[in-house]
């Protein structure tokens, strides 16, 4: 947020940095409401009166959680790019679908994958 004083009833103008967030988490809306729980979590969590400990343990687990539905989020954009790119150069294929699962540091990523055939 901008760190200026702004007279009273003055809208809130965001700064860039912060236009730049609400771009990134409009274009990838799972993150934004992961980071909306993380935060709100978090605060519940301290305000019940958690240690350091606890804290960082429970960050530590919100992150990875953050971090599959991001890879999830990753894979949607990537494949619907893909399938896009396909059927313009060979519209007379079918799609089909493929389970895939993978891991990775922040937990399994299970997705079905779109193939065409």
């Amino acid at each position: 947020m901008n760190d200026k004083k702004r007279p009273a009833g003055q809208p809130l103008e965001p700064s860039t940095e912060e236009q730049n967030h609400l771009r990134i988490l409009r274009e990838n809306p799972m993150m934004g409401n992961q980071i909306r729980a993380i935060v709100n979590r978090f605060e519940q969590e301290v305000a019940g009166g958690m240690d350091a400990h606890q804290a960082e343990e429970s960050l530590m687990e919100s992150l990875q959680k953050l971090g599959v539905g991001m890879m999830g989020q990753w894979d949607l954009n990537t494949q619907q790019t893909a399938l896009e790119k396909s059927h313009e150069d060979a519209p007379k294929l079918h799609k089909h679908s493929k389970k895939l699962q993978w891991y990775t540091t922040f937990g399994t990523i299970s997705i079905d994958q779109q193939v065409l055939r």
